[in-house]
């Protein structure tokens, strides 16, 4: 198996590459995506025929590339990567052989601890950079999103969610997955946030497995259950919420450019635009997105604020990491630590 170290070549060169790009242009070119791509099918198919690795590691490699897809559209879809983001994971997933994963191998999706290695550093840096500039507002903000019955319905919630995803996977045959429980969690969560009457019946299971799901009353449950929703919590609005309100800035419209991030959408309420979300559903003529604005979303608000329909003069501005470095560097800490890296304390205690 020695010969999947070969792979390291174009890993290498694909994080020099795309870690410059995001750096100097905050782009991740389709053209470095698709050659990394075209050499990992080359390799893997060269490999795969020559008879190297079993029938076994094609399996278990196959289904992580194709996990890898399904997660990287998703969190693209649910704006939580930008498309060349989702690309480069996609990219790397089909470069790092599953010797890498060795010490922490996750059933499926062994590329978790790609993911993990990835965001910790990246939410480490860039909740330490908040905190040192906002330090005092920081403490405001996070304190005015402790509300609780907010805290209620998002325990409630995710304890209706993950019964509901457990049940599914017993249903289908992968009863266990911890990885398949947690993103069926957040796509069924998702989809419950756009049916008219959730409200109502979120509650409903939730009391329905109080009744019929007797593994909830233990110790060790209670307490994995209370720490996961902590953590999520903390994630949620400590992290996101924040980052998004204190890591902007304001842009005067004029002076908006193509690739600019909105920490805020723009809707269309009656005849009047406004960039604060209205308390019922209304049309968002420009999504904040991870893509960045388009020409053509520059060019309409432009000329919504030279007709003088937008009465506010500026917007939300998202100043964003570059990610591809922080992906490179997860890289490198799976491939040195064999997994997750934590593992790279076994080597100094």
């Amino acid at each position: 198996m020695e010969i999947l170290y070969i792979f390291l070549i174009p890993v290498i060169g694909l994080g020099i590459a795309t870690t410059y790009t995001d750096i100097v242009s905050h782009k991740i070119e389709n053209r470095t995506i698709l050659l990394a791509l075209t050499i990992s099918l080359i390799m893997n198919l060269i490999i795969a025929f020559s008879g190297i690795t079993t029938a076994k590691y094609i399996l278990h490699f196959s289904s992580n590339f194709v996990l890898s897809v399904i997660i990287g559209f998703w969190a693209w879809h649910a704006k939580m990567w930008s498309a060349g983001d989702a690309k480069l994971f996609i990219a790397f997933v089909s470069l790092v052989p599953l010797i890498f994963y060795s010490r922490s191998f996750f059933n499926y999706f062994p590329s978790l601890v790609l993911l993990i290695n990835t965001f910790v550093p990246y939410f480490v840096y860039g909740s330490f950079k908040i905190t040192k500039k906002y330090r005092n507002k920081l403490k405001l903000k996070f304190l005015k999103k402790i509300k609780p019955l907010k805290i209620f319905d998002f325990f409630i919630r995710l304890f209706a969610l993950h019964w509901f995803a457990g049940l599914f996977l017993k249903f289908i045959g992968l009863e266990g997955d911890i990885i398949l429980i947690i993103f069926l969690m957040m796509v069924f969560s998702r989809v419950v946030n756009k049916v008219k009457y959730s409200k109502y019946f979120i509650p409903l299971f939730a009391g329905l497995r109080l009744l019929l799901d007797k593994s909830i009353f233990s110790y060790s449950f209670i307490y994995r259950y209370v720490l996961i929703v902590f953590l999520i919590f903390i994630i949620r609005h400590f992290i996101y919420n924040t980052s998004k309100n204190f890591f902007s800035k304001n842009i005067r419209i004029p002076n908006l450019k193509k690739g600019m991030v909105l920490a805020e959408g723009i809707f269309k309420v009656g005849d009047k635009y406004r960039n604060k979300r209205p308390k019922r559903e209304m049309p968002e003529i420009i999504k904040a997105s991870p893509e960045g604005l388009s020409e053509s979303d520059i060019r309409l608000v432009k000329a919504l604020y030279n007709q003088k329909k937008i009465k506010f003069k500026s917007v939300k501005v998202q100043e964003t990491l570059p990610f591809a470095p922080f992906m490179f560097f997860g890289v490198i800490l799976t491939i040195l630590a064999r997994g997750i890296f934590i593992n790279l304390l076994y080597l100094f205690f």
